[in-house]
């Protein structure tokens, strides 16, 4: 059995809070970075992770929009950067668990787009480039936030 820890695009309650963590890491005020607990700190890294999932997709989109001759605008999207905690269990009784990693999973990507010249088959090859670089890039950001570079792994 594995437990995950979820951090995705929150509702209001929760992207409020997120942005006290940072004012709280920002204002660096020993009492305000002791009022910090490891939920905080896990919960605004793992959201820092997805919104730059869908920071660099957007950027790499409006490059490759404009050489592509379309135009894109997305719409309502949405994944997941969990943490996998494994529990030990005897007799079906958790004793310990450890940190097994971590994943990145965006479920919806959804986007309205057309080609400029009404070129269907344009329009095809562009979307259809789309898919193998969102999927790179799941992999590309957890990479970069948690890769030690001291490591030859």
């Amino acid at each position: 059995m594995t437990a995950l820890f979820h951090a995705s695009l929150t509702p209001r309650s929760q992207a409020v809070k997120h942005g006290w963590t940072e004012a709280k890491l920002e204002s660096q005020q020993q009492t305000q970075l002791q009022g910090l607990t490891k939920h905080d700190m896990t919960g605004a890294i793992l959201q820092a992770g997805v919104q730059s999932y869908f920071a660099l997709n957007d950027a790499q989109d409006r490059i490759v929009q404009s050489i592509a001759n379309i135009v894109q605008n997305r719409m309502m999207s949405f994944g997941t950067f969990c943490t996998y905690i494994q529990p030990k269990q005897v007799y079906g009784l958790t004793t310990a668990a450890r940190l097994t990693g971590m994943m990145m999973d965006i479920d919806r990507m959804q986007r309205q787009l057309t080609d400029k010249d009404n070129n269907l088959d344009g329009l095809r090859a562009f979307v259809l480039s789309q898919g193998p670089r969102q999927s790179a890039n799941e992999h590309l950001i957890p990479e970069a936030l948690f890769d030690d570079t001291a490591t030859t792994e």
